[in-house]
């Protein structure tokens, strides 16, 4: 059986005003797996992947294991740390940095986890943008290519770290089905290949149905999707 990337279990989330977003919440998720957690907006997906990303905290009581990691005993520094070196971003926006060229945003994430100097981190940046077939656009700026080389530039910035996960929230949201569908491919082949785990919160259900596992975030829980019987 793969290594386990996460185990979370007892998950819980609590907003101002004692808001409970997530209750309980039980995770598993071993290398080479992707999940997606689909459900309605405002049940709790984009709260969770935060969590799971280190953004934001689970309230005391849940156990959350990063690998080998017990997150919940981490001072803020340390997870800052963590995050930087093990956790991959992908938005539905892309997220660039409107003014940096994609090689200097594919670079950034290196800036605070890499012990690597200049030439070391711009080595890096270019063979990750080569990786996904988009090194010639290396020197552009986001305003200067498709939606679609813009989501592969920010796949590129999350996975130049060598992440262990990869949270994506709604990767293909802003983008047209075919260039969707191809930008879901590369991430879904890279995960296998690099033996990573991916986490995509989507209301798509095509792209849901593309991961290996899919779970439904509702009432603050999180559980396998009710089966349609005809």
């Amino acid at each position: 059986m793969a290594e386990r990337i996460i185990g979370l279990e007892n998950a819980s989330r609590t907003l101002a005003a004692s808001v409970r977003v997530l209750h309980k919440v039980e995770l598993e998720l071993r290398a080479g797996e992707s999940l997606a957690i689909v459900g309605r907006s405002g049940s709790g997906k984009s709260t969770l992947l935060s969590c799971l990303g280190l953004l934001a905290p689970f309230d005391r009581g849940t156990s959350y294991h990063l690998d080998d990691t017990e997150v919940m005993r981490l001072s803020e520094s340390a997870a800052a740390r963590l995050r930087a070196t093990s956790i991959g971003f992908v938005l539905q926006n892309s997220g660039l940095v409107a003014h940096l060229s994609a090689l200097e945003n594919v670079e950034l994430p290196l800036m605070h986890s890499s012990r690597d100097g200049f030439r070391g981190i711009r080595r890096r940046a270019l063979e990750q943008l080569d990786q996904l077939g988009i090194g010639h656009l290396a020197r552009r700026r986001p305003v200067q290519v498709s939606g679609g080389e813009r989501q592969r530039i920010a796949i590129a910035r999350a996975l130049v770290i060598g992440p262990r996960l990869i949270l994506a929230d709604e990767p293909t949201g802003a983008l047209d089905e075919q260039t969707g569908a191809l930008v879901l491919d590369l991430m879904l082949d890279l995960v296998h290949r690099t033996n990573a785990a991916m986490i995509v919160v989507t209301h798509d259900s095509e792209v849901a149905s593309r991961a290996d596992r899919t779970l439904h975030v509702s009432d603050g829980h999180l559980h396998e999707p009710e089966r349609r019987t005809r």
